[in-house]
């Protein structure tokens, strides 16, 4: 368990960062700022709306690469359960058969 909650916050982490270093380019390419702030003296509220998407894209990254780790974590978990399963049962040794 320690280990599916070290890559949980390891993925959520590494795509906080990605969402970061890619969100200001996504947000520039793909929103357009709310009527009344493009042409305006008020740098202030522009800036503001920005900054919040970015939050917004920094923690939707988060959730994703938290639940993309847990979910492949369980997957990896649960394979590695049913291949020593296996192995076990090919190992144990038959009971002995006793004649008279």
């Amino acid at each position: 368990m320690k280990r599916i909650a070290i890559a949980v916050l390891a993925s959520a982490f590494v795509c906080s960062l990605i969402a970061t270093w890619l969100g200001p380019r996504v947000i520039v390419w793909y929103f357009t700022p709310p009527a009344g702030m493009a042409m305006t003296f008020n740098a202030g509220q522009a800036v503001q709306w920005g900054m919040d998407r970015l939050v917004e894209a920094q923690l939707i990254g988060a959730v994703i690469g938290a639940l993309g780790a847990l979910v492949i974590s369980f997957i990896v978990v649960r394979r590695k359960g049913k291949q020593a399963a296996s192995a076990a049962t090919a190992a144990a040794p038959s009971a002995p058969t006793t004649t008279r």
